[in-house]
């Protein structure tokens, strides 16, 4: 359990900024497509999504939350949304250290590609 709140502290701790996000989004070739909002509403976001722990984030109606992978206890809370074709925009409210953060991602068919502050990467796979 201890790994798993670690991650999301470091997860929770970072604002991204624009420059790393766009970055990101470079390094890992995206598609020019857009992956925001279709006319339903729903995107390609939208669902379970698994890092490299087990943790589990899951994205509908511009909500978002991550759950422990042993007991299924709710480890943040917040919100997200598009900026842009596939360039996520997430505020990370951690419900373990009471704190706000900001995390940037870009969106491909099944991957999450995540940046933080300090240039740390994380990646969550389409569960």
């Amino acid at each position: 359990m201890a790994q798993y709140i670690n991650r999301l502290l470091v997860l929770s701790c970072f604002i991204v900024p624009a420059l790393a996000l766009a970055a990101c989004s470079d390094m890992f070739g995206n598609n020019s497509g857009s992956f925001g909002p279709n006319k339903g509403g729903q995107t390609a976001l939208e669902g379970r999504w698994i890092d490299a722990n087990g943790i589990s984030s899951t994205f509908r109606n511009g909500i978002f939350e991550t759950r422990s992978p042993d007991t299924n206890e709710k480890l943040s809370e917040g919100n997200y949304t598009f900026n842009g074709g596939n360039i996520v925009a997430i505020e990370v409210r951690s419900l373990v250290r009471g704190t706000v953060s900001h995390v940037n991602c870009s969106l491909t068919k099944a991957k999450l590609y995540c940046t933080t502050e300090n240039n740390t990467k994380f990646i969550l796979t389409k569960g």
